[in-house]
């Protein structure tokens, strides 16, 4: 609605007042002050200035239709703005506008889905006037968005999901809208600036037995078969035909409203009426042009809702969602994780085993080691190696009396700092303890001697202190061949 004018005016005693809000009643005849531009624009409409049903004053009109209008009211005491469907009881000649009117407000009252209109009221007047009292919604009808052009792709599928989930509540009910079309279709903008639908109109609804059934509904009046209701721009082929129709009627309709949103116009326009329904009936719509930009994904999932048998289309409305839902990826079907293969366990790391109070003490421990720990063992192997050719090394030369030559190299020994001389021990001293094999902590290949038992030898990084394994064959003292020489140390086995 066009900003009002701060004048308001009283349409029957002309009495005019500055800055008050709308609502206010003329001091004189208490009926509804109108802004001037509105009295200019409908000066025969007899609602404007009324108040319906004792509380909705009438301020302005919002559109007009066969049957009845639409009216901008204020809902008093709170002052909340509303809108008011009025249905004219002239133009119910037979009784059956005033049963339909009753069974939509019996069918919105049910509805809370966000995407479906508000209903706050409903009642008949003393004048026989039948009204509607609704949320008021400060949008577009989609047919006059549509007017301006067609929406991009992206825009589509949202809107399409919310349109998606107000037909889902309604079907479970029983209830078929049987006339979704852009001009029952509100586009507004939500508190954050989103783009949000309004499903309106369900005045030629048709109620069956749904998941949640109110036998009350079911006393209103049903359509005879081969009777055509809806817009022909808009409807299913079994509704064309006359024929029986359930909720898989209004996905087609959305199919055919989702078409328009994308191409700027219905699948069928052209002809007469009978010609379009014909079209419904027997022509596949034709594909979107490459220079749309329809995604293929968001072409196939309308060009099912569009199928001419029912079977073939998506049987419920949550079907139609989820596939939307997917397609923008808000959401993520059963089907779709069942599809994601579950992430592997990462890979384990090997870590370095703590030494325990035992390898301090210079003492293995009971447990088995690991077969997996190759480096560990090669080198108490290596280590015993030494250990044990040393022995052999010994008791040849005492037997032989002279040197034998090393049929390995050498092992290098840290020299011996100069400042720290080791004087000789004498002949008498105690006997040394068993010999301490130095093992290279670096990272290397394994050894590749033979396996002997894993036991022997000390853990690496047991220091100077006396290894205790069982394997490890004790020494003795044996005198030097020349003075002044150092003692052999010999294992004894």
């Amino acid at each position: 609605m066009a900003a009002l004018s701060p004048t308001l005016t009283c349409k029957h005693c002309g009495h005019t007042a500055v800055g008050l809000a709308l609502g206010t009643r003329c001091p004189t005849d208490a009926s509804v002050l109108l802004a001037p531009e509105v009295l200019s624009e409908h000066p025969d409409d007899t609602l404007l200035g009324r108040v319906v049903g004792g509380k909705f004053a009438i301020v302005d009109v919002l559109g007009v239709g066969g049957f009845g209008a639409v009216y901008r009211a204020i809902q008093s005491p709170v002052g909340r703005h509303v809108a008011v469907k009025i249905i004219h009881p002239q133009n119910d000649t037979q009784g059956h506008l005033r049963t339909r009117f009753f069974r939509e407000a019996k069918v919105v009252s049910r509805l809370s889905d966000s995407a479906t209109v508000t209903l706050y009221d409903y009642g008949e007047g003393s004048d026989g006037q039948l009204y509607m009292v609704f949320e008021l919604i400060e949008g577009r009808p989609l047919g006059a968005v549509l007017r301006g052009g067609r929406l991009s792709p992206d825009r589509v599928p949202p809107l399409l999901i919310q349109i998606l989930g107000a037909l889902a509540e309604a079907h479970r009910i029983g209830c078929v809208h049987r006339d979704l079309k852009p001009g029952n279709i509100m586009i507004a903008r939500g508190t954050l600036g989103d783009e949000t639908a309004k499903v309106l109109d369900f005045g030629i609804a048709k109620v069956g037995r749904g998941e949640t059934p109110d036998p009350s509904l079911e006393l209103s009046m049903e359509t005879r078969e081969g009777v055509v209701l809806g817009t022909p721009k808009f409807m299913s082929p079994e509704q064309a035909r006359g024929q029986e129709v359930d909720s898989r009627s209004d996905l087609y309709s959305l199919g055919c409203v989702a078409y328009a949103m994308l191409a700027g116009r219905p699948p069928f326009d052209g002809g007469s009426a009978v010609d379009i329904l014909m079209a419904h009936v027997g022509l596949a719509p034709t594909p979107f042009a490459p220079a749309l930009g329809v995604p293929p994904a968001l072409e196939a999932i309308v060009l099912r809702a569009l199928a001419k048998d029912p079977a073939a289309r998506f049987q419920t409305a949550e079907d139609m969602a989820r596939a939307l839902l997917d397609l923008v990826g808000g959401g993520r079907t059963s089907e779709r994780m069942a599809a994601v293969p579950p992430p592997a366990p990462p890979l384990a790391q090997p870590q370095e085993p703590e030494r325990t109070s035992q390898q301090m003490r210079g003492e293995l421990p009971s447990v088995p080691v690991a077969p997996t720990a190759r480096r560990p063992v090669g080198m108490a192997v290596a280590a015993a190696a030494i250990v044990v050719g040393a022995g052999v090394a010994a008791w040849s030369f005492l037997n032989a009396g002279t040197t034998p030559a090393p049929t390995h190299a050498p092992i290098p020994t840290p020299p011996i700092p100069e400042s720290a001389p080791v004087p000789a021990p004498p002949s008498s001293a105690p006997p040394l303890p068993s010999a301490q094999v130095v093992t290279d902590p670096r990272p290397g290949p394994p050894a590749t001697l033979p396996e002997v038992p894993q036991r022997i030898g000390p853990p690496p990084g047991s220091g100077d202190r006396p290894a205790k394994a069982a394997n490890v064959p004790r020494t003795r003292p044996v005198a030097a061949s020349t003075p002044g020489s150092k003692p052999l140390v010999v294992p004894e086995f």
